[in-house]
């Protein structure tokens, strides 16, 4: 039954796609987090839906009268460079990890492509807010139903995402999801419906128990820095300060001794096989980065003679456990520079909009995305420092929803535009109070 339901979803959004690509652009997003063929058990579990998606929505793009231009914006320089880069260090990496490595670059290219196309189509306000509602309710269903799973368990089971999957594994999961809570609740501030607020509401409780039930120590430190900035941003810190004791106490009343035993474990680095393991793989990255200007390639720390040769003391070859130092290893110092700028651009990118909005209560729904977004890399940055991540899809749309906003907005600025009508007026929900003119 499941295996018909995700081949009439996807048959039937080909000739939607067809005649509106954006729809394939949704399509491609709600596929890449929400990996509805891993949830069927049969003909569907290992049918190529992206694929399909893709080229749909690639020949619709091409042949229709959408632009084909992404917005004139560093950033997407910055990224073109960055994906110009990653597909050199795979031609010259290690020849012992070359049919990884590909199978790896063919992944990361489908990801920038689709971003790319995203940015050239991500236009008006409906489009953004759209593939917002896209994101939630993709990866807002692993929220709900781990939320679920560890409040009727007691905390007994740990969440898991998708079966072979990018969020397969309980920490990438619970990195995913914190990268989701703000868009949750970016969503929710905007939204004009009460009940549709409280659904929101209700998923944004049940997603901070899917993270706490994921028990990742990466994901409780990558949490914590999140809702920190949450709170020194907000003016709402009430409310934020009242969430935090809600979702600790909540904590404290579910999760079983164990949780906590491993949370104390973080203390204990030195201690831990797990930790020992990672400090070995960024001492092999740190090395190869070192010893070859262009890195190794991707996957390079498969190659399991070289990974011994470089770190001696290493019982064996492990994966780097951190966006900053998977992208060393793979792709050198360079690749680490674009990466971080890419990073850093981003943040500046969306602080700027932000203080180009404070005078106007018209685009205050604006002004709450880019804050949201900050929010959200704020967690991927420091989620990421002990996951290999650097390559997740929802880190790349997030740069696609700032760039194509600034540019929204700088139209909107340019051209004077008058508030829109029957938009809610209000503060943001992060940062300084819009003032009415």
């Amino acid at each position: 039954m499941r295996d018909l339901i995700v081949a009439a979803l996807v048959l039937g959004a080909v000739p939607v796609i067809l005649y509106r690509p954006f729809v394939g652009v949704l399509m491609w997003a709600l596929v890449s987090y929400m990996n509805p063929h891993r949830l069927a058990y049969g003909f569907m579990s290992d049918f190529p839906i992206a694929m399909i998606i893709a080229l749909a929505t690639l020949l619709a793009w091409a042949i229709s009268k959408e632009s084909k231009k992404p917005p004139n914006h560093p950033l997407v320089y910055i990224l073109m460079l960055f994906t110009f880069w990653v597909s050199v260090t795979t031609v010259f990496g290690f020849s012992e990890t070359a049919t990884y490595a590909y199978q790896k670059w063919v992944a990361v290219m489908k990801i920038m492509l689709m971003t790319y196309v995203a940015m050239t189509m991500l236009t008006t306000r409906e489009r953004l807010h759209a593939m917002v509602w896209v994101i939630v309710i993709s990866l807002g269903y692993y929220g709900l139903k781990g939320g679920l799973f560890t409040a009727l368990g007691g905390g007994g089971g740990r969440v898991y995402g998708p079966p072979d999957s990018v969020i397969a594994d309980n920490n990438h999961l619970a990195v995913a999801l914190i990268m989701l809570v703000p868009l949750i609740r970016y969503l929710q501030v905007q939204s004009q419906n009460k009940w549709v607020r409280m659904a929101l509401i209700g998923l944004l409780a049940a997603t901070g128990l899917s993270i706490i039930g994921s028990f990742s120590r990466g994901a409780f430190l990558a949490g914590s820095i999140m809702m920190l900035y949450f709170f020194i941003k907000s003016r709402h810190k009430v409310m934020i300060g009242l969430a935090g004791v809600a979702i600790v106490a909540t904590a404290l009343s579910i999760m079983p001794q164990h949780y906590f035993d491993r949370m104390q474990t973080i203390k204990a680095y030195d201690e831990d096989a797990s930790a020992s393991g990672r400090l070995d793989a960024w001492t092999y990255a740190y090395r190869v980065a070192n010893n070859h200007l262009l890195g190794g390639g991707f996957k390079s720390n498969r190659n399991h003679d070289y990974f011994l040769q470089l770190v001696p003391e290493a019982p064996d070859s492990r994966a780097f456990h951190s966006i900053y130092f998977e992208v060393l290893g793979d792709h050198g110092w360079i690749g680490l520079a674009l990466f971080l700028v890419i990073g850093f651009m981003s943040l500046t990118s969306a602080n700027v909009l932000r203080r180009s909005l404070v005078h106007r209560p018209d685009l205050v729904w604006a002004y709450d995305l880019a804050s949201m977004c900050q929010v959200s890399l704020i967690g991927f940055a420091a989620g990421g420092a002990f996951l290999n991540l650097a390559f997740f899809d929802l880190f790349y749309n997030i740069i696609a929803l700032i760039v194509c906003l600034q540019f929204y907005c700088a139209k909107v600025l340019l051209d004077g535009a008058a508030p829109a009508r029957g938009g809610r007026r209000h503060a943001p929900a992060v940062g300084r109070r819009v003032e009415k003119r």
